[in-house]
């Protein structure tokens, strides 16, 4: 029997999943909406490509990568905590460097929280390893 704490961190898991895959696709398929939003000014065609690939791409694999881990289990562990903490820490440097902002910071925070969690699921659920 699961304890209630594995099954906040699987929730918790699951609903950045989610997040990660709709901020995937709306970055790749729909980045105006979020340059807008962001103050971003892409005037080339690389420009818009850049964002559509890194950022619509990465964040659409690691909310994918999410799902693949808590249904198939430990083979996307290692995966899916490197790529975690690549992004809170890149994150954390740009804080430092360029300055706080409460979404950065906000995004440190969820992507440690998320890592937590992810080590936490792997290991206490009996299907992981």
């Amino acid at each position: 029997m699961e304890s209630i704490m594995l099954k906040i961190a699987r929730v918790y898991i699951w609903i950045m999943a989610l997040i990660l895959i709709i901020n995937g696709i709306m970055w790749g398929l729909f980045p105006q909406m979020n340059l807008e939003m962001y103050g971003i000014i892409a005037q080339e065609a690389v420009s818009v490509n850049m964002i559509k690939s890194d950022i619509g791409g990465s964040l659409f694999a690691i909310g994918i990568i999410s799902v693949l881990f808590l249904l198939r289990g430990h083979e996307f562990y290692l995966p899916l905590i490197i790529l975690t903490i690549s992004l809170a820490t890149f994150r954390g440097i740009s804080i430092i460097v360029d300055g706080p902002h409460l979404l950065s910071v906000s995004g440190v925070v969820l992507e440690i929280l998320f890592a937590l969690s992810v080590q936490f699921v792997r290991n206490n659920a009996e299907n992981t390893v």
